[in-house]
C-alpha cells in the first residue's frame, strides 16, 4: 500500500504547475492548458515593507503567478530606516516524502533563499515571472530553483550625507 502511495506522490511532484485561466492573468494566445506557474518569492532585510502588485492585484510572498507576466515590487522604509536597495535572490525549494512512526507518508517542503551580490538602487521594479528548473528528482525528493527579491533597509545614521 505504501509503495503505490509514493509512486503517486512523485508523479504528482514532478507535473509543471498549470492552471485553468479564470484569474485574467493569462499569456495572450497561449491555451489554457499550456499555462505554468511560478512562485513569487519576496524577503525583507531590515526596517521596512514590499508592496507587490500585478495589473491591479496585490501579490503575495509565494503566490503563483503566470511565467511570462509582469509584476511590480515597491519597497518602503518604516520611520528610522532607509531603502538601501533590491537584491535578486535564487530559491530553492526542497520537497520530501517523509514517513512517520505508524508509517504515514507526508511531503515535508523546505526553501532556502541565497541573496545574490548584485544590488539595485531604484525603489520600484518592473519585473517578469520566471519558470522555476529542476535542479534534481529522484522517487523521494525533488528540488527546484526558481528568482526572489529582497529589499534591503538599513538604519538612518542622521549624518548629513543622507
Amino acid at each position: 500500500m505504501k509503495r503505490p502511495f509514493l509512486v503517486l506522490a512523485s508523479l504528482l511532484l514532478i507535473q509543471p504547475l498549470s492552471g485553468q485561466v479564470k484569474d485574467g492573468f493569462s499569456n495572450a494566445g497561449v491555451p489554457a492548458s499550456e499555462v505554468t506557474y511560478a512562485p513569487l518569492h519576496l524577503s525583507v532585510n531590515g526596517g521596512g515593507t514590499i508592496s507587490a502588485r500585478q495589473r491591479g492585484e496585490t501579490l503575495v510572498d509565494g503566490q503563483l503567478l503566470p511565467v511570462g507576466s509582469t509584476y511590480v515590487l515597491a519597497a518602503r522604509a518604516e520611520r528610522g530606516y532607509r531603502f538601501a536597495g533590491w537584491t535578486p535572490m535564487n530559491v530553492f525549494t526542497t520537497v520530501m516524502v517523509v514517513t512517520n512512526s505508524e508509517g504515514q507518508a507526508a511531503f515535508q517542503t523546505n526553501i532556502v533563499a541565497n541573496p545574490q551580490p548584485e544590488v539595485i538602487g531604484r525603489s520600484v521594479l518592473r519585473c517578469t515571472v520566471q519558470p522555476e528548473s529542476l535542479v534534481t528528482q529522484t522517487p523521494l525528493l525533488t528540488i527546484t530553483t526558481g528568482q526572489g527579491w529582497q529589499a534591503n533597509f538599513l538604519p538612518r545614521t542622521g549624518t548629513i550625507s543622507e
